[in-house]
């Protein structure tokens, strides 16, 4: 049975208005002028406090308005409800035109998205800038930077930070992530750091470059701090360890990712956790490269939860790897799986890989309360237990053994959203078919980035041919040039034409950016 137009509208008015608040705004109001009836709810509170007025093409990848679309909103809806509206997320390119269409007495949380380094400090640092006459009346801000600028501008983010503490005076919220893909982070180790100091701040959302950057934040410039998620490039034993090393008794809440190894766990991130007595929720997002023994349960119960009495939510995502120098007594998966009970979470995964040609070993552990906030699955093997991950970004997979196409397609299916790929297996396939055979086809639609690190030309091969994968357009692929020259038969081969022309080509040495 099938529910028509009609029946949809004969609904009841909170019915209706449930049903609203999950679609984007933009269809929303499409609705406008349907009826009277149908504009009252569009024009509910519940609807027009909270705008975001740009599109999603995919994660992370946002586009404005069209002019038609602008003009609606700019000349029409937005003097209507301005005063309803209390949270707003706009596009760079159309947010002046949006600010300058009316005022937002109510406006209090702010984000704007796909900025760049001039337009942002002329907006911060401006004296006539369209936000000065919001400068006490936002408290939450949130900033996104371009991720296709063609230049970095790292040297500018410190500045950027600054002068947003300097324009919002209550701000007591920040989400501040740089573009982490073109390696701008921030970094506070320059000749002359800012000094912020705010007590109003609560929250912070931040990536930045090194374990200083972070202990920098830490250091007491925001003394009633209650939360911090941050994003770490680098953590290095070289580290400069700040002479600061009091007790953050206000910290409630703290999650570090970093998807570089790290071989200071012990050293930089165990004692700064020590710090955090009345910690009360903790994730963890590392890549250990570790002496003698995997991070299991055992290590997390010691080093970790005995320290911080008011836990009370602890998530993790942790991925070591060991030097295997005793074949003969190497813990199982069922070992760390046992581990794990320690932690007093039942919900655990563990996986372990050996890799007897290289004399390493991987652990992968996490708890499945932390699934949903993945970014980024490392060391992926032909021992993967497949499953939908839907929010991670970034994979890696490696393997002494060879990937086969079914293995491929696997991947493509739990990891639906991937936009970073790189690989590592120097084994050829053993199941190659030729060019005729109909095979299911591995589908990597959000690809913007696939790295060949040490692979077989089989793999490259395996992405390559259209009747075997199919990829994004305009991604960037690393590869040895002469290994693309063979697979792509000096660039004359049908079968490679499709996906090679969805990138374009830098050279530099013996490899090639595409």
């Amino acid at each position: 049975m099938t529910s028509s137009p009609s029946q949809f509208f004969d609904l009841p008015d909170e019915i209706l208005l449930i049903i609203l608040t999950k679609l984007n705004i933009i269809d929303v109001f499409n609705l406008k002028g349907l009826n009277r009836r149908i504009d009252n709810i569009v024009y509910d509170e519940v609807i027009a406090r909270n705008l975001t007025l740009f599109k999603y093409w995919s994660y992370d990848v946002i586009c404005k308005l069209d002019n038609e679309l602008l003009d609606l909103f700019c000349l029409k809806i937005l003097p209507e409800i301005h005063y309803k509206i209390q949270s707003l997320n706009v596009e760079i390119s159309s947010m002046k035109r949006i600010f300058l269409s009316t005022t937002y007495p109510n406006l209090y949380k702010l984000g704007v998205y796909n900025v760049d380094k001039n337009t942002t400090l002329f907006l911060l640092r401006d004296n006539n800038s369209y936000l000065n006459i919001y400068k006490n009346q936002i408290t939450s801000f949130i900033i996104r930077f371009n991720n296709k600028s063609q230049r970095s501008f790292s040297d500018q983010l410190p500045v950027i930070f600054t002068s947003i503490f300097e324009m919002f005076t209550n701000l007591d919220y920040l989400n501040f992530i740089a573009n982490s893909i073109d390696h701008q982070q921030l970094s506070f180790e320059i000749s002359s750091p800012p000094s912020i100091v705010s007590a109003n701040v609560l929250k912070l959302i931040i990536n930045v470059d090194s374990f200083n950057d972070c202990l920098y934040v830490l250091d007491g410039r925001f003394e009633n701090l209650h939360t911090l998620c941050i994003r770490i490039s680098r953590i290095h034993s070289d580290e400069i360890i700040r002479n600061n090393k009091e007790i953050l008794f206000n910290l409630k809440y703290f999650s570090l990712t970093s998807d570089a190894g790290t071989i200071a766990y012990d050293e930089l991130v165990v004692p700064l956790i020590h710090r955090m007595l009345n910690l009360e929720k903790l994730r963890l997002f590392l890549v250990v490269v570790h002496k003698e023994t995997f991070i299991d349960g055992n290590n997390l119960k010691y080093n970790i939860i005995n320290y911080l009495l008011h836990l009370k939510q602890f998530g993790f995502n942790i991925h070591s790897f060991i030097p295997i120098d005793n074949p003969n007594d190497l813990p199982s998966n069922e070992d760390i799986r046992q581990t794990l009970k320690n932690v007093g979470n039942n919900y655990s995964f563990c996986c372990i890989n050996y890799y007897p040609e290289s004399r390493m070993g991987h652990c992968n552990i996490y708890s499945y309360s932390c699934s949903n906030e993945m970014k980024f699955y490392y060391n992926v093997t032909n021992n993967f237990q497949s499953g939908i991950y839907k929010f991670v970004r970034k994979i890696s997979l490696c393997d002494e053994y060879p990937f086969e196409h079914e293995f491929f397609i696997r991947i493509s299916q739990s990891f639906p959203f991937v936009e970073s790929l790189s690989l590592t297996n120097q084994k050829p396939q053993n199941e190659k078919k030729n060019e005729e055979t109909n095979l299911p086809i591995a589908q990597f639609c959000h690809l913007t980035r696939l790295n060949f690190d040490d692979a077989h030309d089989d793999y490259i091969e395996q992405f390559l041919l259209d009747r075997k994968t199919c990829l994004s357009n305009n991604f960037l692929i690393t590869v040895e040039y002469y290994q693309l020259q063979r697979v792509t038969f000096n660039f004359t081969r049908a079968s490679t034409k499709n996906n090679c022309e969805k990138c374009g080509y830098k050279y530099y040495n013996d490899a090639l950016n595409v």
